[in-house]
């Protein structure tokens, strides 16, 4: 079977600059549609017959003149600029001509269909506002998928101009001049979406007047330090010199250490160990808990159990910085309890500790937990427990703690 020849070129880059008047009078800096040199086609080796003229070569004029006739139509300035080298530069070529919009997109060959995709971000914070991907036959219905494609990126992009915050502040120019950040993780890189570096938190701080975007917005930020977890952060502008304190960041866990109680043994209680060898989400645990359960009866005698446990969990659905958390886990422990009857010896009960559904209450560095201890008591030839059991002879113990990650 013929496997599909997929050509992709880059397709147009604009740019979008605000106007001084109330309506969407914007310039639009538009690059012609530029084949790969290997894709325009027509060419011959040795003695082989002509190969066809490859589509991209004849429709990227027409999707070019559709874009410049629609944009126009909308109300849109349409310049033509020269197509930069690489993409990276679109963004120097956007900034250096004062535009706050950059378009761009791409067009595939993949057999007889013509992909073609349209994206246009705003150029300081990098982030999408608006696109369009459709794709057609190469056939005269071709005309019609072109004409779609280019009329609802234009369509989207005039909607979000009216309706975005420039619109209200073209009359008094009202922008960003500076942005000061404060965090307390010093050493923390700050990034705008897109991946672009905005500044490093040093001294507790950094200020930047890189950016020049409308007050009344906002712009998404991506905070990233080693043996944090990285998060995102929106940062809404409400004056021209903005000052802004970023949230911490939540430390990666690998080692967290746990103090227990469980219902039903009033006196005593438990400490517990947890490895993660992946952090934040698969652990290692250790746990040892020592209880007394006293007399309930008349006459009768108090027992002590000592509990050993050791198991493998995974925290299931909620990340590692939300405020809720579930875990399950499971693995094998040992009971040894001694009863205060003089010559009574100790009772070894071994047992497999299964599911033990745990739901946390999470913060930065504490957290707080309630778990159902499910056990399942194995054979044994000096134990208490009948084989079989769950729990001590009733429902299963539950067990409430708090914890800290390292």
């Amino acid at each position: 079977m013929k496997r599909p020849a997929v050509v992709s070129v880059l397709l147009m880059f604009w740019v979008l600059v605000v106007d001084a008047t109330l309506m969407a009078q914007e310039i639009v800096a538009l690059a012609p549609v530029v084949p790969f040199p290997e894709a325009a086609a027509g060419s011959t080796s040795g003695g082989a017959a002509p190969q066809p003229a490859n589509p991209l070569a004849q429709y990227a004029p027409v999707i070019t003149e559709s874009l410049r006739i629609t944009l126009t139509n909308a109300g849109f300035n349409v310049r033509t600029v020269n197509t930069p080298e690489n993409f990276p530069g679109i963004w120097q070529e956007a900034k250096a001509a004062g535009a706050k919009i950059v378009v761009f997109g791409t067009a595939a060959l993949a057999e007889d269909r013509l992909v073609i995709q349209l994206s246009a971000y705003e150029v300081n914070s990098r982030q999408i506002i608006s696109g369009s991907v459709t794709n057609g036959r190469i056939d005269l219905s071709l005309y019609n998928t072109i004409d779609a494609a280019v009329g609802e990126l234009s369509s989207k992009m005039l909607a979000w101009v009216t309706n975005s915050p420039l619109t209200e502040l073209r009359a008094n120019g009202s922008f960003l001049r500076s942005l000061s950040l404060q965090s307390a993780d010093e050493g923390a890189r700050v990034y705008l979406a897109g991946g672009e570096l905005l500044g490093t938190i040093k001294g507790g701080k950094f200020t930047t007047s890189r950016l020049s975007v409308p007050i009344g917005s906002t712009i998404s930020v991506e905070k990233r330090k080693a043996g944090y977890i990285s998060q995102w952060e929106t940062i809404r502008i409400t004056r021209a010199e903005e000052k802004v304190t970023l949230s911490a960041l939540w430390p990666v866990t690998t080692i967290a250490t746990d103090l227990m109680w469980t219902l039903g043994f009033p006196v005593g209680g438990g400490i517990g160990l947890r490895f993660f060898p992946k952090p934040d989400w698969i652990f290692v645990g250790l746990n040892y808990n020592l209880s007394v359960q006293p007399a309930t009866f008349g006459g009768g005698n108090s027992a002590t159990h000592f509990l050993m446990y050791g198991g493998l969990g995974a925290y299931l659905f909620w990340g590692p910085t939300s405020h809720f958390r579930f875990s399950v886990s499971a693995g094998y422990g040992a009971s040894t309890t001694y009863l205060a009857v003089p010559g009574a010896g100790s009772f070894l009960d071994g047992y497999i500790s299964f599911l033990n559904p745990t739901f946390y209450a999470n913060f930065r560095r504490f957290y707080g937990f309630v778990r159902t201890n499910f056990w399942f008591v194995v054979p044994s030839s000096n134990g208490l427990l009948a084989e079989g059991d769950v729990g001590n002879h009733g429902a299963p113990p539950v067990t409430f703690g708090v914890g800290y990650k390292w």
